[in-house]
């Protein structure tokens, strides 16, 4: 897949108290696969004020992805996960083209960096995607990705089926933060909401009403 060619990535995962899943979230980053000559992501991991050991675990995931620019960095606004992906945002600056918000508590797809940078290279109008969701009973330790059976409900079901709907239009309104990616350039940051995703994608909306928002399979 040649698709991301000249797209840099930066990915933001914030965290707090996440000592049991934050090492198995980077291992799986770090399986991740890009276009050839095409650098990994920047990546950085924000701390959220943790009081275990979330931090110490971080940084030796960081060290263990040497084809990463990975960093650990300590949330420099309120507490919150808003305060952790403008932190975030703070670090990657302009070094980046689109940035991808990833929770600490998932696994994805070895394809899926590759397939947002081909996305936003390939649709000058994307403004913002998101990934599309699976649910498993368990995530494997190393951060593999798994083939077995779903474990979908119902509401998760038909959730993923209007997203689907949605996206065809381009106007996907049900983001979610386990894996959402903008373009710097529009300048979107989270406020005060809790729900920084949907706070993101209304943002996109007002400021830039003819970029379009979908989900990438």
């Amino acid at each position: 897949m040649k698709g991301g060619e000249g797209v840099r990535l930066g990915v933001i995962v914030p965290c707090r108290n996440e000592e049991r899943v934050i090492a198995r979230r980077l291992a799986n980053l770090g399986q991740s696969h890009m276009p050839e000559g095409v650098s990994m992501p920047q990546l950085v991991v924000v701390d959220d004020g943790s009081r275990d050991e979330t931090r110490a675990l971080a940084s030796a995931a960081c060290e263990a992805m040497p084809a990463w620019e990975a960093a650990v960095i300590t949330n420099s606004y309120p507490e919150g996960k808003s305060g952790a992906v403008r932190s975030g945002l703070d670090h990657l600056g302009e070094n980046v083209d689109v940035v991808v918000l990833t929770d600490a508590d998932v696994i994805t797809n070895a394809e899926a960096l590759c397939a947002i940078a081909a996305a936003f290279h390939e649709e000058p109008d994307l403004g913002m995607a998101t990934g599309v969701q699976r649910i498993h009973e368990s995530l494997s330790v190393e951060g593999r990705e798994l083939d077995g059976e779903e474990a979908m409900g119902l509401y998760d079901s038909w959730t993923r089926s209007v997203r689907r709907y949605e996206s065809q239009r381009g106007r996907l309104f049900s983001v979610h933060g386990q894996l959402l990616a903008w373009r710097v350039d529009l300048g979107l940051a989270p406020g005060t909401l809790a729900a920084d995703d949907l706070e993101l994608m209304l943002d996109l909306r007002r400021t830039h009403p003819k970029k379009t928002v979908r989900m990438i399979e």
